[in-house]
C-alpha cells in the first residue's frame, strides 16, 4: 500500500463506518427507509451526514484514541534506533530520531517494501480507532435518546458500546503487530544500515 492510497482510505473508511452505524440505528428504530445509502448519489445528497463525517475528519478524535498506541510504537522505534547508533535516547529530540528512521526507509528498496506491509497494518489500526470513536459517539446519542424518552434505544446503546469495546481491544492486538513489523525493519537496519544511522546521529547531535 502506498502513502497516497493510505491517505485516501483514511478519508473513505470513516464515511463507510458512519453510514454503517447510521443504518444500524435506522433499522433498529424502525426507520428502514432512511437506512444505509444504496448509491453514491444518496451519500452525496445526505448533507447532514456528510457534514458530520467532515467534522469527524477535522477534529483530532482518531488521534486522541490512538495516542497511547502511537506513543508505544514510536518509543520502541526510538529506543532501538538509539541502540543501533550506540547513543542515548535522550541525545536527540524525538522528532529527529523518527526523521532518521524514515530517511533509512526512503533510501532503501527493501525497507520500502516492508513499509507497505506496515502501512496496510496501519490502515487497520486507524480504522479500528475510527470504529471505536464513532461507536462511542453513537452509543452516547443512543443512551441520551433513551433517557429523555425520544427513542427506545437501550438495546442500540448496548450494540454500539459492544462495538466500541471490541474495537478498542483489537487496537491493542494490532498495535502489537505494528511493533513486531517495525522490529523487522529495525533488525534489517541494524544489519545493513548501521553505518548510515550512526552517521545521521552524529550529524544531528
Amino acid at each position: 500500500m502506498t502513502r497516497g492510497a493510505l491517505k485516501q482510505w483514511r478519508l473513505v473508511i470513516p464515511v463507510v463506518i458512519f453510514f454503517g452505524l447510521y443504518g444500524l440505528a435506522a433499522k433498529s428504530l424502525g426507520f428502514e427507509q432512511i437506512a444505509v445509502p444504496t448509491s453514491i448519489n444518496d451519500v452525496f445528497f445526505n448533507l447532514p451526514a456528510l457534514l458530520a463525517v467532515f467534522a469527524y475528519n477535522v477534529l483530532p478524535l482518531r488521534k486522541w484514541t490512538n495516542a497511547g498506541h502511537h506513543r508505544a510504537v514510536q518509543r520502541n522505534v526510538r529506543e532501538k534506533m538509539a541502540a543501533i547508533a550506540g547513543a542515548d535516547i535522550e541525545e536527540l529530540p524525538q522528532k529527529k530520531i523518527m526523521d532518521i528512521f524514515y530517511r533509512q526507509i526512503d533510501n532503501d528498496p527493501t525497507l520500502k517494501a516492508k513499509s507497505e506491509i506496515i502501512m496496510s497494518n496501519g490502515l487497520i489500526w486507524t480504522s479500528l480507532a475510527d470504529l471505536s470513536v464513532l461507536s462511542i459517539i453513537y452509543a452516547a446519542f443512543s443512551i441520551l435518546s433513551y433517557i429523555v424518552g425520544l427513542f427506545q434505544s437501550d438495546i442500540l446503546f448496548i450494540q454500539y458500546a459492544g462495538l466500541a469495546i471490541v474495537s478498542l481491544l483489537f487496537q491493542m492486538v494490532v498495535t502489537g503487530r505494528h511493533i513486531r513489523l517495525s522490529d523487522d525493519q529495525l533488525e534489517y537496519m541494524a544489519d545493513y544500515r548501521s553505518d548510515e544511522i550512526i552517521s545521521d546521529f552524529g550529524q544531528n547531535s
